[in-house]
This record gives C-alpha cells, structure tokens and sequence, in this order.
C-alpha cells in the first residue's frame, strides 16, 4: 500500500519502535491498580507500625485500605465512559492528575486521608483501565493491528 504522494510503501513510514515505545508508556497506567495493591501488601506491617494501630485492628484496616482501592477502581471505570465524548488523551491527560492527588495524599500522616488517597487512586486506576485499551486501538495504525 502506497501513502498519498510518496512512493515509499506504508510500511517504512510507520516507526514501529516509536508507535511501541509509545504504547507501552501509555498503557503503563493500566499497571497502577494491580501494583498499589500489590505494594500495599508487602508495607502492611510498616503501615502499622507508622499509624500506631493495634494488632487486633491490623485486619480491619488491612482490609480497608485494600478495598476502598477496589471501590475506588469499580467507580472509575463505571463512570469514566461518560467523559470519553472530552477525547480520550484529554482524559488520560486529566487522570494522571487525578492519580497525582490520590499520590499525593497518601503521603499525609494521617489515617483517614490515606484511606481518602488511596479511593481516589482507585478512581484513577478505574478510570485508566477504560481510556487506555480504546485509545491505544485508536492511534495503532490498521496495518499493524492483529
């Protein structure tokens, strides 16, 4: 297949390696939500031990933390469909702030925040799990798609 006013096939003119550099970097945010719980679990007796929380609350809050990552995620990804009519860069664009936020807030000292942070990270990684897959099928060129 020839490109419009180029004799060159369309082949060379796709650079593979900066169109799969590029989908890796985007499709990174789609990793967030499995490494933060991930990360959570190895920290969890550091977490204890920073917050001051007892051994029989440890369940509890180990718990919580967890889940309300997970509530946070199912939120996302059920209500980011409604904001893809903004463009989907655009909303990448804006979820990486949002997961700034949730980022940002785990780092406070304070319990109740680090629960706040870690829901709204789980927005973010919800959110991502939508925008990413459809927006990396919109920019891959139909020639290189299996």
């Amino acid at each position: 297949m020839k490109v419009e006013g180029s004799l060159r096939p369309i082949e060379s003119v796709i650079n593979k390696g900066f169109l799969i550099g590029f989908v890796f970097t985007v499709g990174l945010g789609t990793i967030n939500f499995g490494y933060s719980i991930g990360v959570f679990n190895s920290l969890i007796v550091d977490f204890m031990l920073v917050f001051g929380i007892k051994p029989e609350d440890r369940d509890f809050w180990s718990s919580l933390i967890t889940t309300v990552c997970s509530l946070g995620a199912f939120t996302g990804a059920i209500f980011a469909g409604a904001f893809v009519k903004f463009g989907k860069k655009k909303c990448i664009h804006v979820n990486n702030i949002i997961l700034m936020v949730g980022c940002a807030l785990c780092l406070v000292k304070n319990l109740y925040v680090v629960t706040v942070g870690r829901f709204i990270f789980g927005l973010s990684a919800g959110s991502f799990s939508v925008f990413v897959p459809s927006y990396i099928n919109e920019i891959t060129p139909t020639e290189m798609k299996a």
